[in-house]
């Protein structure tokens, strides 16, 4: 038996300036103050909740810039350090 996850999320209305705007089109860029309401998948909403209870996957789905915590920035920077250590570096 194979079981398949459906995780879709559809945007069925958005609220802009007291204006519904009924399935918009996936070009649509959200502005400041807009209203979505979802309809999906309990899968499809996990997979959401995720990016809006984290800061830096919200960080990251936003900009598009991977927002490293501090435990990796000192990594990346222990890491460099040792790099440039190495001879002929």
């Amino acid at each position: 038996m194979t079981c398949r996850v459906d995780r879709r999320l559809l945007p069925p209305l958005f609220l802009r300036d007291g204006h519904d705007n009924e399935l918009p089109i996936d070009e649509t860029l959200l502005r400041p103050g807009d209203q979505m309401l979802f309809a999906g998948t309990r899968a499809a909403r996990t997979a959401q909740n995720l990016a809006l209870d984290n800061q830096n996957v919200l960080g990251y789905v936003l900009s598009g810039k991977d927002a490293q915590g501090w435990i990796w920035r000192q990594l990346g920077r222990l890491a460099a350090r040792q790099l440039s250590r190495r001879p002929g570096s």
